[in-house]
């Protein structure tokens, strides 16, 4: 095996990850909050003063993330609504990010193996970027543009990596401007997204190992621990503005410390095999895990946290420095604050892993220090390995093309998806699919039958599909659970008229009238059951009280009630 020349190394490892990322240049945005952050979204559309100071101001969807906005923007700018221009800038970043591991795995390894070769520590930090960077478990950071985020908090994390790496090779004056400017990258990192909070717990163990640095190197650490501090504080404020926060009566606190291996696990295991990976992992309908995995997981966990520690005891520290980190980067999004369906994601891992990446560049670095009495089927398992990875990436790019290709895939992976079911449903009840998409409701009733908004998401379809009964039926369980739900009782009287029976349907469109009088929709559907019931004088009462909302629905009002009336005279004799 060899490397590339010396300079052109990073530069390599850039195009090969931008090459595996292609694909998401054919992509558009999906319906998974791209809709939300750009298709509705004007805000962000330019880099003008109002912009930027809506960029800095807002929190949109639980996530104060300014400085990926600015990126967005100046994507706008030069793209417009084109999704081409947004991918390839994601891909780029992504490409560079992996330039920037490739630097700091060369820097740490050389510090790790200072007998090592330098060929055997480019080998190594080469086998330790491509095994990050092409890896399949990157594909939703880099080709879901709402997950811009990542990668721009990633680059800025590797930056401050690679200063305080600087840092600590410089004395005097040198010293503090690189210390300066790994403080301004944290700071830009966290401002593009705060999942990398816990970089500073990184720097400390890289103290330990390979940098092997004295006890009075915590000062250093001040500034960035301020800012992690107050960077916690902020994204919980606007994460439970934005979503409510699991509450301990739904997913007590001894169930969420028990998950945390089980989480920590999950990205391990789909570094190592990236089969079944998903958009979404849904919780458990009483959001726990099984029993057998958080055992299993568990078990797994403190076996390896042992090995580490054995390691550690006899001078080998890389593997416990490695957990050590990866717990760190990873510890946010471990569920003991909780909101949302999921407990873990395929983005979680974008930064988190790159620890074990680097470990096993070092491993590589070791075997190639003397190459001859390196086994040739290792080298070869580990080539086949990257290729396997970098191909299984390729195609899960193409899985985010579009918004039914995405949830396709997720059902693929997961049958028992419920939320899955429900989104592909909207997709395709979107394109006018209507009665494809009852289906997948169906199913995601089946799965979650005691889920108010995949029951309203099935009776709307079968209401649209001409299925009156049906929808009556679901929409009835609706008005059970939520006696109040105007929007509920509302269609449950459109779809008890579309089956026929108008002195059913008043009942609800009555009660719905008083609890919103100002719905026109309400009024008009309660204005159709009188008509049908013969009391003219009641219907025409509904249209002159929608004419001041909706004068076209009130025109409709007494169009119908006029035909009616011309129908009942020609059937009397």
């Amino acid at each position: 095996m060899s490397t590339p020349p010396r300079g052109l190394t990073p530069l390599v490892v850039a195009l090969v990850t931008g090459a595996v990322f292609a694909p998401a240049l054919l992509n558009g945005f999906v319906d998974w909050d791209d809709n939300v952050n750009f298709l509705t979204n004007a805000s962000y559309r330019g880099l003008g003063a109002a912009q930027i100071r809506w960029m800095f101001a807002s929190a949109l969807s639980g996530h104060w993330i300014p400085l990926t906005w600015l990126t967005l923007g100046a994507d706008y700018v030069v793209w417009g609504m084109n999704p081409f221009g947004y991918h390839l800038t994601s891909v780029v970043i992504h490409a560079a990010n992996a330039a920037l591991l490739f630097l700091v795995a060369q820097r740490l390894l050389g510090r790790a193996l200072p007998a090592a070769p330098d060929h055997a520590v480019r080998l190594g930090a080469l086998a330790a970027a491509l095994a990050w960077a092409v890896h399949p478990l990157r594909v939703e950071s880099v080709a879901w543009i709402t997950e811009r985020r990542d990668v721009v908090s990633g680059a800025f994390a590797l930056l401050a990596v690679l200063a305080y790496l600087r840092m600590t090779e410089r004395e005097g004056a040198a010293r503090r401007r690189w210390l300066a400017l790994a403080v301004l990258a944290y700071a830009a990192g966290l401002a593009s997204k705060s999942i990398v909070m816990g970089l500073p717990i990184v720097l400390g163990l890289l103290d330990v190992y390979p940098l092997r640095r004295n006890g009075s190197a915590w000062r250093e650490k001040v500034p960035f621990a301020a800012l992690a501090v107050a960077t916690a504080v902020v994204s919980l404020v606007v994460a439970a503005q934005a979503w409510p926060l699991t509450p301990l009566e739904a997913r007590p606190l001894g169930v969420r410390l028990m998950q945390v291996p089980y989480v920590l696990l999950f990205y391990l295991r789909k570094s190592v095999a990236p089969t079944g990976l998903s958009p979404l992992y849904e919780l458990a309908p009483l959001g726990s895990v099984p029993g057998v995995p958080v055992v299993a997981s568990a078990i797994v966990v403190l076996l390896v946290a042992a090995l580490a520690g054995a390691l550690a005891w006899r001078g080998r520290p890389a593997l416990l420095v490695a957990g050590g980190a990866y717990l760190a980067l990873v510890a946010p999004v471990t569920g003991i604050v909780h909101i949302g369906a999921i407990l873990v994601a395929d983005r979680y891992s974008y930064l988190s892993t790159s620890p074990f990446a680097i470990l096993l560049g070092g491993a590589v670095a070791l075997a190639c220090r003397r190459p001859r009495s390196v086994p040739a089927a290792a080298l070869g398992g580990m080539a086949v390995w990257l290729l396997a990875m970098a191909s299984l990436a390729w195609g899960q790019t193409q899985v985010w093309r579009s918004t039914e290709s995405l949830w396709r895939s997720a059902i693929a992976a997961d049958p028992a998806c419920a939320l899955c079911h429900s989104q592909l449903g909207s997709e395709l009840g979107n394109r006018g699919l209507v009665g494809q998409a009852a289906t997948h409701f169906a199913e995601a009733v089946r799965l979650r039958p005691g889920d108010p908004s995949f029951r309203r998401n099935l009776a709307l379809a079968l209401l649209k599909s001409g299925r009156g009964a049906e929808a009556a039926a679901h929409y009835g369980r609706l008005v059970e659970w939520m006696p109040d739900d105007a929007e509920s009782l509302t269609r449950l009287g459109a779809s008890l008229l579309q089956d026929r029976r108008p002195a059913e349907a008043a009942g609800p469109l009555e009660r719905a009238v008083r609890l919103r009088p100002l719905e026109p929709e309400a009024r008009y559907h309660l204005a159709r059951a009188y008509t049908e019931l013969g009391r003219a004088g009641d219907a025409r009462a509904q249209a002159e009280a929608i004419r001041p909302l909706d004068a076209r629905l009130a025109e409709q009002i007494l169009a119908n009630v006029t035909a009616h009336a011309d129908v009942g005279r020609k059937a009397r004799p």
